[in-house]
């Protein structure tokens, strides 16, 4: 096409359509192009790019947020989104899901999560009668004495969010599916 004086030289680009949330959502999301060639791919090879680790799906969604949340509550500290990452390879939930529940467990927060799952530990160390540990070397009854509560109260504060969020996750998602297909009642 030639062009003539006064005409523009290049086509008008169409004004932007709003997206929706859905839309900048997946655009967040990275793709094989993004990925195919960087570390992540070395390290992990082809696996990365198996498709049920990026749909979302209500069941990819819920166990995606259930094993990052599950990490996340548990005391290894500077872990939390490796240990994420191989949980949602291990169950094939939605990748950026569970590194999003990640961000649970923040330097603001953590604090607080940590103390909170001590002290559940040594209520239910009290309540169990295992605060007892026999005949052990002094030392080696106090770091007991200090980590097992964590560890008590981490696993169990884990399971419960996690069990939580997987099911409240399938059912906030069937409920949301169900109004959003359900016939509109016709207007007067």
């Amino acid at each position: 096409m030639e062009s003539t004086p006064g005409s523009p030289t290049a086509p008008v680009d169409p004004p932007a359509v709003p997206r929706t949330w859905r839309g900048r959502l997946h655009a967040l999301v990275p793709t094989e192009g993004k990925l195919r060639g960087t570390w992540i791919h070395r390290l992990m090879g082809e696996r990365v790019f198996d498709p049920r680790l990026w749909r979302f799906t209500q069941h990819a969604v819920a166990s995606g947020l259930a094993v990052g949340i599950f990490t996340t509550m548990l005391p290894i500290l500077g872990l939390h989104v490796p240990a994420a990452v191989a949980a949602a390879f291990a169950v094939r939930g939605n990748l950026p899901c569970a590194l999003l529940t990640t961000l649970v467990a923040n330097p603001f927060t953590l604090p607080f999560l940590l103390v909170a799952q001590v002290r559940l530990g040594h209520v239910i160390c009290r309540y169990t009668g295992t605060n007892d540990y026999g005949e052990l070397p002094w030392k080696l009854e106090k770091m007991l004495h200090a980590v097992k509560p964590l560890l008590i109260g981490s696993f169990l504060t884990a399971a419960v969010a996690a069990g939580l969020l997987y099911f409240g996750t399938h059912a906030l998602w069937g409920f949301v599916e169900k109004r959003r297909f359900a016939p509109r009642p016709e207007e007067p």
